[in-house]
């Protein structure tokens, strides 16, 4: 696995050069893009500067935001569908991995029926992203405030995400694990180990804020991830070494959490918070403090010196 870096989430802004700089001196491999902004500001004459100066850092692109919603109209989904044509082309221009598709925690539909609708378009749009050889990866929102306010729940917690991803069954469909959203919404570090790594996409890391409920979590309660409290984020960080993934791995903290600091300190906190998960998850050997001591001969030789100094 590596260490990816969504530049957007960390609430990081600046001339892209100096981005991409700041993500290199921090040892980040891989970056998330948001494309659609790209493709507002880019033609696909203008498009290969681009991906020259992604290529030129040698930075994984890894995911880009899929703007849909599984819950529309026919016409509207269809209509959405047949307009994805340039974002894709940008999207595979830039050389993009996978793309992220949220699923809602709520309905208006009865249960069984949204949830086949959801297989169906999600099926659709994993083909049509196959074509341009990107992978579509989706995401659920677990925090409790969300889900204890909506009228008609529906994919909120592990166990019914994992049934969604089950039942859609396509090798182009992967998994975007929040340890957040998954622990908070009721997961467990067993539900996880039981995943295989070829069904995850990308892995996501933060911690509940302190002080916070659980059953009060919203989705502004995200710090940068640590292995305290509620979400031992150590512990999935092992169990993805252990199963030998090889995607990338992001902190996705709460940018409200973070200050107004600039850019390059932003992503700094990123790194340090990953350099200490690393060590909480036996992957990197923890520092060793090193304390100087005066041999006791040394420290006499101090004091008669200085009862010299005091006679003369």
């Amino acid at each position: 696995m590596y260490r990816s870096l969504n530049l957007k989430v960390l609430g990081a802004t600046g001339r892209q050069s100096e981005l991409l700089e700041s993500a290199l001196t921090h040892k980040f491999k891989g970056i998330d893009v948001d494309v659609e902004a790209v493709a507002r500001r880019q033609t696909m004459e203008t498009l290969p500067r681009t991906r020259q100066m992604f290529d030129s850092a040698r930075l994984h692109m890894d995911c880009f935001p899929l703007p849909i919603d599984w819950q529309a109209e026919k016409a509207q989904f269809d209509t959405k569908m047949q307009g994805f044509g340039t974002l894709l082309d940008v999207a595979s221009g830039l050389g993009m991995s996978y793309a992220e598709a949220i699923v809602r925690p709520d309905t208006k539909l009865p249960f069984p029926d949204d949830f086949e609708q959801h297989v169906s378009r999600i099926r659709q749009v994993a083909d049509r992203l196959a074509e341009k050889e990107i992978r579509l990866g989706i995401s659920f929102t677990g925090a409790p405030a969300l889900r204890n306010a909506a009228a008609n729940p529906f994919v909120a917690d592990v166990e019914k995400f994992t049934a969604l991803f089950e039942a859609i069954n396509s090798r182009n469909v992967g998994m975007i694990v929040d340890t957040w959203d998954w622990v908070v919404s009721g997961g467990t570090l067993a539900q996880f180990k039981a995943l295989k790594p070829e069904s995850i996409v990308a892995v996501r890391f933060a911690s509940l804020k302190p002080g916070v409920s659980p059953d009060a979590a919203g989705k502004d309660d995200r710090v940068l991830p640590n292995s305290d409290g509620l979400v031992n984020n150590g512990d999935f960080l092992a169990a993805l070494a252990e199963m030998k993934f090889e995607g990338p791995v992001s902190v996705r903290p709460s940018a409200s959490t973070l200050g107004k600091i600039g850019a390059d300190r932003l992503v700094r906190k990123a790194k340090d918070s990953l350099d200490l998960l690393w060590i909480d998850g036996g992957l990197a050997p923890k520092p060793v403090t090193v304390v100087e001591t005066v041999p006791p001969a040394a420290a006499d030789d101090e004091s008669d010196d200085d009862d010299e100094d005091s006679d003369s």
